[in-house]
């Protein structure tokens, strides 16, 4: 029953309230008539009628508290939302100012703190100076290794290059697969011929070890141009290798080759000797660059200490670029904060206001010219009068209105 009686109160309200603007409407254009009528229908005193009805309308608006604080709900909920928009926007700020930021500035300076101190104070940081054995063994035997497949390197890619690019082998007396590839006499007789044969074979194989080299370089790069640098390094060294051993069969096919043929790729794919030279360089080239890889990570153990210092300094780079990153996102934060916050004085501003409902206006607006452009008619003027009079006044009321949304 309560629900019921509040409900016929509220209609009893809405009808009270429409009934009045009724009347309120009725009785203006009851005034525009009369006064338009008593006017002749001057534009000029439109005008100030129009500049009196709107003064009107504020003040009735102004009164009204309850109208002003209904008109006002829009404005103060998007003052409302912008506040909360600002608050979570500060309370995102104040984690990276006070938790992440600081935290990686902490470990940055724990860092530089770690390979300062390093070398007095190991046991603090839990670096062992002792050496494992086991360690030393291994550098030793790769030491070995590298020394002897270096000079593996060495006797195939002189006599391999020298073989391909500078013998006679028309005066060769063997064209076996030791003499492709392991000419004994091959240093002697580059230098022999010419200084430029000489060192062209002799650094040869300086290029190879280069690689391999670069193959251990690469292995501590990380992401996908190290993969692509590691692929290139193989192809250059097999396509090298496979142009050495092309040129040496070419060379051995033309001692034998009978009338008409010639010597291609699809041959030179057949000859076992031909996949023999091109492994027996890459793969031990393989082999070379694996072993010089291991050999230098057991030397670094060598030194913990440098390893150690090595890996907090990847690890301070590693922080400083986090913190430049959170550094640059807080900096868009402020930004956003300053945006949010110019909104709310213009808001606050329209608050201090009185605020006009547009549609009710209007409405008394309308209906007023529309009695006043009535009221002409009743005049005792020309119809030619009449209707220039009627023309002036429409223009009036429409600039008036328009300048008041302008």
């Amino acid at each position: 029953m309560g629900l019921f009686k509040k409900n016929t109160n509220n209609s009893d309200d809405i009808s009270k309230k429409n009934k009045s603007k009724n009347d309120n409407v009725k009785s203006i254009s009851d005034i525009a008539y009369s006064t338009s009528v008593s006017q002749q229908g001057d534009p000029i005193v439109l005008m100030a009628a129009l500049k009196n009805l709107y003064s009107s309308f504020e003040k009735k608006c102004r009164e009204d508290e309850n109208l002003q604080e209904e008109m006002r709900k829009p404005i103060r909920e998007k003052i409302e939302k912008i506040e909360k928009e600002i608050l979570g926007l500060s309370n995102k700020r104040d984690v990276y100012t006070d938790q992440e930021i600081k935290d990686l500035k902490e470990q940055i300076k724990e860092c530089q703190e770690a390979i300062s101190n390093v070398d007095s104070q190991p046991k603090k940081y839990g670096v062992d100076t002792e050496v494992d054995p086991t360690v030393k063994t291994y550098f030793n035997i790769g030491v070995i290794l590298l020394t002897c497949i270096g000079i593996f390197l060495s006797i195939f890619y002189i006599s391999a290059s020298y073989s391909a690019f500078f013998k006679k082998w028309e005066e060769a007396e063997n064209t076996g697969f030791g003499a492709k590839i392991f000419d004994g006499s091959a240093f002697v007789n580059a230098w022999q011929d010419d200084i430029t044969v000489g060192l062209f074979v002799t650094l040869t194989f300086v290029i190879f070890l280069g690689l391999g080299y670069l193959l251990h370089i690469v292995q501590k790069e990380s992401g996908r141009q190290k993969w692509i640098k590691f692929i290139g390094l193989l192809v250059i060294t097999f396509i090298f290798d496979c142009i050495l051993a092309y040129k040496i069969e070419n060379e051995i096919f033309e001692l034998t080759r009978v009338y008409g043929e010639s010597f291609s790729l699809s041959i030179a794919f057949t000859k076992v000797d031909f996949w023999a030279i091109i492994f027996s360089g890459f793969v031990t080239y393989l082999i070379w660059g694996y072993i010089f890889d291991v050999t230098m990570k057991n030397w670094e153990k060598f030194s913990p200490l440098h390893v150690f210092k090595r890996e907090k300094r990847n690890e301070k780079k590693v922080l400083e670029d986090e913190l430049k990153v959170r550094k640059g996102e807080l900096n868009l934060l402020n930004k956003e904060i300053q945006v949010q916050e110019s909104l709310l004085g213009p808001l606050n501003d329209e608050l201090e206001k009185v605020v006009i409902p547009v549609a009710e206006y209007k409405n008394w607006h309308d209906n007023y010219t529309l009695s006043w452009l009535t009221g002409i008619t009743a005049c005792s003027l020309s119809e030619n009068k009449k209707e220039d009079r009627k023309g002036q006044c429409s223009t009036i009321s429409h600039d008036f209105y328009s300048q008041l949304n302008s």
